[in-house]
């Protein structure tokens, strides 16, 4: 089982005494249509709290993952409808176990994956299935690859170009909970040329995780919280 990580930003901000705005001053912000606001589903807010348990579990290792996430599933193709949901999970969990196990599958990448599938995968598991699914890809040969690529791409419904980069953004986040090394790149390169991306293309999704990196370094600096990432 996954160790629960306490979200330190937001009790940053729970804990303090925050001045309310009165009655009085509110309507300084307020509009007509805020009556129509409805407020956030659970789903809504369960994804909120475990952005944030992202967000501080990447800070302790400068790696990407929270700010990338966020603009993710922001983004269209995040809300993708899938009738091959549970097949489309599995299999995209194996090509994810696949990069991270390149130099073997660390509890980090183990951990990052069976504490946010919701974000990382179009569906969640139990901690165990989803531990065994990065298993199994980080024990697939190239030609294993070849076939579960293939079965992504051609059985679990319509799959666009963005929902590929999007995926493939989220791969380099698991493998780069522990720190992103060489053997991993190669392995990402791998997966991303089966999946149609020329070098330039997989150059440019490469160099925005890294760009990531460099940001949440920048943040921590800012605050003083040290930097826990061991170069691989």
């Amino acid at each position: 089982q996954a160790r629960s990580v306490l979200p330190r930003c937001f009790k940053l901000f729970a804990s303090r005494n925050i001045p309310r705005i009165s009655t009085s001053q509110s309507f300084l912000l307020s509009t007509d249509s805020d009556k129509d606001h409805a407020p956030m589903t659970s789903t809504q807010e369960h994804k909120m709290h475990s952005i944030m348990d992202l967000w501080n579990y990447e800070l302790q290792r400068n790696n990407a993952g929270a700010f990338g996430m966020q603009y993710i599933l922001s983004h269209p193709t995040a809300r993708i409808e899938n009738t091959h949901i549970l097949k489309a999970t599995s299999l995209f969990q194996q090509i994810m176990g696949f990069i991270a196990g390149a130099d073997g599958l660390s509890a980090a990448e183990i951990e990052l994956l069976c504490d946010n599938q919701q974000l990382l995968c179009d569906y969640t598991f139990t901690n165990l299935l989803a531990e065994q699914n990065l298993q199994n890809g980080a024990k697939m040969s190239d030609s294993d690859l070849d076939v579960t690529i293939k079965k992504y791409l051609t059985e679990c419904g319509a799959i666009e170009r963005l929902h590929l980069i999007s995926g493939l953004y989220m791969c380099l986040c698991v493998a780069g909970s522990d720190g992103l090394g060489e053997k991993e790149v190669s392995k990402y390169r791998v997966v991303a040329e089966k999946m149609g991306f020329d070098k330039i293309e997989t150059d440019k999704l490469l160099d925005t995780y890294y760009l990531e990196c460099k940001l949440i370094t920048s943040f921590n600096d800012l605050y003083g919280v040290p930097n826990t990432n061991k170069p691989k």
